[in-house]
């Protein structure tokens, strides 16, 4: 079975800005573990599999992958995903905006697209009401653990836990400069936070409605490029304490110490003491390709009944040939010249050639992370040669 993927650099009309998101489109039929598996091979900070949705009024629904665990939300998958289903004509294009429901881990949630001579401009995610808990971390230890001085936090106001569909800290700093000083100890923030917050969203307030980020992750990518989740909760923050007006827009930009400027626009609606962001930004794509779904994936525990049938394969196919005839042979048995080198093979005390190799059965395509003849040795052989730099031949 083949899955069609994409990548995308989400909050930017820029390639290799913005922050890098892959897309798997028709993500049903994969188990749990598959897409973890996919999200660690994509090794990005989120990948998105879309899939049937199991509510009646969402159009798709998106499971949103770490390469640690799933997420019930995210930002910029959400905004990154759509971008690229309008494109694809998923969501039918007309002028002006289109409004959709999609299924997230949070719940079903509105989606607006807008469109401009028939081709998605921005797409924008309505996020959960805000929730807020004050943040029990010593401001002391919070700071040793950014790399940073107390003297560095805003003086005016508080770190704080906020949730608009996962929880992050809120940790307002001084000024820019603040920023760019941050040294993170990843084993410290990781302990100060524990499981109440996802990174430490760290910002510095500007003029005429602005605000610069970072998004601190205490685990193993560090840094995120840009966070439509924390920027949405950043929103709701700000107004919260009088800093940002209801119904303004807040421009975040986050990820210029990463070399990766992402632009986010945030607007909050309150209602009473509710508060309900919108998270704006737009989308272009990267890549795509078909990730081929084997009918089996390899265990640890096939390695040594793989390595085993190899040697059996090998030998039989070296039976059928004279060792001289592999030794002097200078062609495929197809026609195509290869090298002596690439032609000579050591499997325990024999020789053996690409040949014997081709008479003993075809590579198994679908052999996954050990060697394509099926033992556990990787692009370096020793028992079927494949070794790297030399010719593939089967």
């Amino acid at each position: 079975m083949e899955h069609r993927f994409y990548t995308l650099d989400v909050f930017t009309n820029t390639r290799f800005e913005g922050n890098p998101l892959a897309v798997i489109t028709d993500g049903d039929g994969l188990s749990d573990d598959e897409m973890l598996a996919i999200a660690r091979e994509m090794n990005l900070s989120e990948t998105v599999f879309v899939q049937k949705p199991t509510e009646e009024e969402a159009l798709a629904r998106l499971r949103i992958f770490t390469t640690k665990e799933e997420l019930k939300l995210a930002g910029h998958p959400v905004i990154g995903t759509w971008f690229l289903l309008a494109e694809l004509g998923v969501v039918p294009a007309q002028e002006g905006g289109v409004h959709i429901l999609q299924q997230t881990g949070a719940g079903v949630l509105p989606v607006e697209i807008r469109f401009k001579d028939g081709r998605p401009q921005r797409v924008t995610m309505t996020q959960k009401e805000a929730i807020f808990k004050p943040s029990k971390i010593n401001k002391k230890k919070l700071a040793a653990a950014l790399g940073l001085s107390p003297k560095d936090f805003d003086p005016k106001l508080d770190p704080e836990l906020v949730s608009t569909g996962i929880f992050n800290l809120m940790v307002p700093l001084r000024n820019r400069a603040a920023l760019g000083k941050i040294a993170m100890n990843m084993s410290e923030l990781r302990k100060l936070q524990g499981t109440h917050a996802t990174m430490a969203y760290c910002f510095a307030l500007g003029g005429n409605g602005k605000a610069f980020s970072r998004g601190m992750l205490p685990w193993e990518f560090n840094e995120d490029a840009a966070t439509g989740s924390a920027a949405g909760s950043l929103g709701a923050y700000l107004v919260r304490h009088g800093k940002l007006a209801p119904g303004h827009t807040l421009n975040i930009l986050q990820g210029v110490e990463m070399a990766r400027p992402s632009h986010i626009e945030v607007q909050v609606t309150q209602s009473g003491k509710k508060l309900v962001p919108r998270v704006s930004g737009a989308a272009v794509k990267v890549f795509e390709g078909t990730i081929r779904k084997c009918s089996k994936a390899p265990s640890a525990s096939d390695f040594s009944a793989r390595e085993t049938a190899c040697t059996r394969r090998i030998r039989r196919g070296f039976a059928k040939h004279s060792r001289s005839e592999l030794r002097t042979s200078t062609k495929h048995k197809k026609g195509r010249t290869v090298s002596r080198a690439a032609l000579l093979h050591f499997t325990h005390a024999n020789v053996i050639s690409a040949r014997a190799y081709r008479a003993a059965g075809p590579c198994d395509p679908c052999a996954g992370p050990s060697c394509l003849c099926g033992c556990p040795s990787g692009p370096d052989c020793g028992l079927c040669g494949r070794r790297a730099g030399r010719a593939y031949l089967c």
